[in-house]
């Protein structure tokens, strides 16, 4: 005889009611050309992937419902699992093909060994030079052909700059030199190649220049931007200089980025992740911009290994199976140990996908947020370098074909005014870019009550002497709203840097007299 079963009815219908809602949660963001996470629950953060670009295009942005997403320019990011139906969509430009040059800078044969090569592709008319340098055993080629670098030369390309990748002097263990003195070997060769570049006509004394580089590279790339005065300086993987040598940082203005791995166990990472928030401070406290991230671990999805040249949506998922049954990614497709000493390739590799096995390591040292480099935060780098360009290249930057007083976004914030406050013209505002915006306040200074006007000011706008922002900027004050007066010689101060940006946050103050003050910013562009 059976037992009797009570039902609560009730609580049947709730619980079958919780199930569906939760269940079309998974449902309530739908990706075009790309693929969603398996973190599907409402008010989950989840993974949102772009697929990889069709010949001669680049990943552009999201469209659509991207206020969802954390960063809409990323090809890979994350969402916040919405409540209501959202869709967001890949697209991309063209990028049509190009080939590179090398060059040898020490003047030997191509096959002798010790030549230091020079590669590189300069686009027409291009808004600034890139240099990258290669970790430690690397090479100038090496960052073409690998795939997270040669992902970030042709972003970069597709964006306007040129890009020079160099061989290291030393070319029996690949290392850079880290003479802190002009005598610096490979400090010498990049002012050799742009000597070189220059007199092919491809740059000139007024280009703005970059400086890259990975782990070894990464260590090296401050040298060369501070010695060589270059615009800003984007680091993978690296410090960027440990005592003594980081007292760089303490007088450099050259603004950095570092993008840092956090499961990067290649040096001590605790000891290295705090001296490069050492080397940030020493920048920001000196009101240079700055910035660092940390890339977190991110799943293997089926597409993953798509990024490979000559790897299918089969082989990829085939690979993908491979490694959940083995039990190297867990439900949710996240690592479950280190790529690099797991020998998953013992379990996952097949005939087809056998000859792809070091690119398919990079791939997954990339998830596993180890010590590689990754073209996550492209967008990032490309957008720091940009901040330091003048109005008209940050237009042809941003693909920007309106008016300096346009609004794309239809947020009331013209071209103009993103450029002063370093907001990206071509998104919906973040929180971060609201707070940027101008906010009017009251203090006291030497007991004259003052009107003040706060805001976030573009590192070129506030640096460059003479400023090469190419954009006037006018403090003006009225007592009616309808005739303004142009102040000649405003107080304005530094009041701090953006926790975000890392870009000076600047006030103005202007006495208050009389029984009304309004205050504004004026910009014009030529």
């Amino acid at each position: 005889m059976f037992p009797k079963i009570r039902t609560n009815t009730a609580r049947l219908i709730l619980v079958i009611s919780f199930w569906l809602c939760a269940n079309a949660a998974a449902q309530n963001l739908t990706v075009v050309n790309g693929t969603l996470g398996l973190h599907t629950t409402q008010g989950a953060t989840n993974d949102v992937w772009a697929n990889p670009p069709a010949t001669n295009t680049v990943f552009d942005r999201w469209t659509g419902d991207v206020s969802v997403l954390a960063d809409p320019c990323a090809w890979h990011t994350t969402a916040v699992m919405p409540a209501n139906a959202s869709t967001v969509t890949a697209t991309y430009k063209t990028s049509p093909a190009w080939t590179t040059t090398t060059y040898i800078v020490n003047g030997l044969s191509s096959s002798d060994p010790n030549a230091v090569n020079l590669v590189y592709y300069f686009p027409p008319n291009p808004m600034g030079v890139i240099f990258f340098f290669h970790g430690a055993n690397g090479s100038a080629s090496g960052f073409f052909t690998k795939i997270e670098s040669s992902t970030f030369a042709r972003d970069a390309v597709a964006a306007g700059y040129a890009i020079a990748a160099l061989d290291s002097n030393d070319r029996v263990n690949k290392i850079w030199s880290s003479d802190p003195t002009t005598a610096n070997v490979d400090v010498q060769n990049v002012q050799t190649s742009i000597n070189y570049l220059t007199g092919l006509g491809l740059m000139h004394a007024g280009t703005p220049t970059f400086s890259t580089g990975m782990s070894y590279g990464g260590f090296f790339a401050p040298y060369a931007a501070y010695d060589l005065d270059f615009k800003a300086c984007g680091i993978w993987c690296a410090s960027g200089l440990t005592p003594p040598a980081s007292s760089l940082f303490t007088f450099t203005t050259v603004p950095t980025m570092w993008c840092l791995a956090q499961n990067d166990d290649l040096y001590d990472h605790p000891t290295f992740l705090a001296n490069a928030n050492t080397n940030l401070s020493n920048l920001t406290s000196r009101n240079v911009a700055g910035q660092l991230f940390e890339h977190p671990p991110s799943p293997v999805y089926p597409g993953r290994f798509t990024r490979i040249p000559g790897i299918s949506a089969s082989d990829s998922q085939t690979a993908h199976d491979r490694l959940l049954s083995g039990g190297f990614i867990d439900a949710f497709d996240n690592l479950t140990s280190d790529p690099e000493t797991n020998l998953w390739y013992n379990t996952v590799l097949t005939t087809n996908t056998q000859p792809y096995y070091m690119d398919m390591q990079d791939q997954l040292d990339c998830c596993y947020s180890g010590h590689s480099q990754y073209s996550d935060y492209d967008d990032k780098i490309l957008q720091f370098f940009t901040a330091t360009l003048s109005f008209s290249q940050w237009e042809i930057f941003y693909s920007l074909t309106g008016a300096p007083t346009a609004t794309p976004e239809n947020d009331g914030v013209s071209n103009l005014y993103k450029y002063l406050f370093d907001i990206n013209p071509t998104r919906i505002m973040t929180t971060s870019d609201q707070a940027a915006l101008p906010t009017v306040g009251m203090t006291t200074n030497a007991g004259t009550s003052c009107l003040t006007l706060t805001y976030r000011e573009n590192p070129t706008v506030f640096h460059e002497t003479p400023a090469i922002s190419d954009i006037t900027v006018n403090v003006q004050t009225s007592s009616n709203l309808q005739t303004w007066q142009t102040l000649t010689n405003p107080t304005i101060t530094q009041t701090g840097s953006d926790s975000t940006t890392g870009d000076p946050i600047m006030q103005v103050r202007v006495p208050a007299s009389g029984s009304k003050l309004f205050i504004r910013l004026n910009v014009t562009s030529p």
